[in-house]
């Protein structure tokens, strides 16, 4: 099963970005699960360079190995414009993956998977950067509606007991049977680990 790292907190922008509807933070208009485009983040009066950065979840710990890929959703408000826009995956300052896309009229999913390895996870972000605009005199562009970062779920192997219970690792990976927590690893044998029981195969 893939983990998806969806935003979670606003980190910093440039320039005057706008969310729909208002009362609402930049990271909470485009983390849905299902793909709503009643809610976006546009700017406005953009010129170029202006960015806005959001933070992903945490996975708890280090997702398997296999494909990870980044999927974001935008499109230009102006017709008469020519909007492209970059997005980054970083782990703190560092650009781990990057794709820019001159937008359509009408909004469209863009993905990317060309992804350096990460050593933090739970340092990453995700950076929205009008890269150019050109046309159209000053007016709102451009929109992103949805992000997330889909990644393989990894053995869950990263965890600490605080109080009884599992953490440090995502709380998914573990079953509790009875009060008594299971935990699925790469192991073809049932064996005690630190009070956590292994029962199935991944």
């Amino acid at each position: 099963m893939p983990r998806i790292l969806r935003p979670n907190e606003d980190i910093e922008q440039s320039g005057s970005w706008v969310r729909v509807p208002l009362n609402t933070l930049l990271w909470d208009v485009i983390n849905e699960s299902i793909i709503k485009d009643s809610d976006y983040v546009w700017h406005n009066n953009v010129s170029g360079e202006e960015y806005f950065e959001v933070g992903l979840l945490d996975p708890k710990g280090v997702p398997g190995s296999g494909v990870q890929t980044i999927r974001w959703r935008a499109r230009k408000l102006s017709a008469a414009r020519t909007v492209i826009i970059r997005c980054e995956l970083r782990e703190g300052m560092e650009v781990k993956a990057q794709q820019s896309q001159t937008l359509g009229d009408a909004w469209q999913i863009y993905s990317f998977n060309n992804i350096a390895e990460i050593a933090d996870w739970a340092n990453l972000c995700l950076r929205f950067i009008v890269e150019s605009i050109s046309g159209g005199g000053a007016l709102p562009d451009p929109a992103i509606s949805w992000a997330e970062f889909d990644v393989p779920s990894g053995g869950a192997t990263a965890y600490e007991w605080i109080g009884g219970r599992p953490v440090q690792s995502n709380e998914s990976d573990f079953e509790w049977v009875a009060g008594i927590p299971y935990i699925l690893i790469e192991k073809e044998e049932e064996e005690e680990r630190r009070g956590c029981r292994v029962i199935s195969i991944i």
